[in-house]
């Protein structure tokens, strides 16, 4: 009979590590079961706080960064900690910096970004929420598998967003073109600025905009099974306003609401 291993995680075994200060253009990033968060900081440096066997192997390779948790023997951990730990890996950027091009994959794990910008960004998150802050992104790709998406201040420039299972919350946005596909969940915008043609699909959900910043916005929403609200109109089927406007955004969802107000 297998008996699966069991490890208990204490105060003692947390390590606090700075893998690198070398400076870096891109970063190319594969985790397996850590939370990461990239920010705006004082200078280069890729940190890591958790245990030992998970910390990640990191190489700069030409002008690339690279961040890779290895497969190790699989074993439950369990944590009984005396003190509060944000545990995974940091990544801090000057503030005169940007990205070049950002590739990140995860199994399990939290990703989040703040106050940076990032030219071109791919994000392929298996189960694991992806928060975005105060940056700016102008162009790319993010697909959560399961998990939310979060977006606060920021500028996503045709940008193609897709969720399976997760809920999308955006505010004080600028969007440009660009995007967002759900299979399962609610999609909330609100307080935002739409330039060019932006898209909201779904197919088990809500769609919801509201306080669009500015005038000059068109509207088109259909779905099959619930309620189109457009301000003050309300119809089932769809529902389309100034059908005209270079500024258009089209809400489709197969089950659920879509809602502008």
């Amino acid at each position: 009979m297998l008996h699966e291993k069991t490890r208990r995680i204490t105060d003692e075994d947390i390590i606090k590590k700075s893998l690198s200060t070398e400076k870096f253009a891109s970063l190319n990033i594969r985790l397996l079961s850590s939370d990461i968060r990239i920010e705006n900081g004082d200078r280069f440096e890729v940190t890591y706080k958790g245990i030992k066997e998970e910390m990640p192997r990191v190489e700069l390779i030409g002008d690339i960064m690279n961040i890779e948790q290895n497969s190790r023997e699989e074993i439950n951990v369990t944590y009984d900690l005396n003190h509060r730990y944000d545990l995974g890996v940091k990544v801090t950027i000057p503030r005169e910096a940007q990205i070049d091009k950002l590739n990140f994959s995860s199994i399990e794990g939290d990703f989040k970004l703040r106050k940076l910008i990032v030219a071109n960004m791919y994000i392929k998150s298996s189960n694991g929420d992806v928060d975005l802050e105060d940056s700016n992104i102008k162009s790319g790709e993010i697909y959560v598998l399961d998990g939310d998406f979060k977006a606060d201040n920021t500028d996503l420039d045709n940008v193609a967003i897709q969720l399976d299972d997760g809920d999308a919350y955006m505010k004080r946005m600028h969007l440009t073109g660009g995007s967002i596909n759900l299979i399962d969940g609610d999609c909330r915008i609100w307080d935002s600025k739409f330039n060019g043609k932006y898209f909201i699909r779904n197919s088990d959900g809500d769609n919801k905009v509201e306080g669009v910043m500015g005038d000059g916005y068109g509207y088109s929403l259909d779905t099959l099974d619930g309620t189109n609200k457009l301000f003050k109109e309300t119809r089932q089927g769809h529902l389309e306003l100034n059908t005209q406007f270079d500024n258009f955004i089209t809400m489709k969802t197969m089950k659920g609401d879509n809602i502008v107000k």
